[in-house]
């Protein structure tokens, strides 16, 4: 997998009880990458 373009497609969203609460669409999208990440890097090692 190493060199390998990989595509990857998220889909960010928060419910309004959870807007409320103050967490952000970009919050969101920060924690899907995060995790993206490490799932990437355990993926290639």
């Amino acid at each position: 997998m190493k060199g390998q373009k990989i595509k990857v497609y998220t889909y960010t969203r928060v419910s309004t009880a959870m807007q409320i609460d103050g967490y952000s669409l970009r919050r969101t999208e920060g924690d899907v990458l995060s995790t993206l990440q490490v799932r990437l890097c355990r993926t290639l090692v």
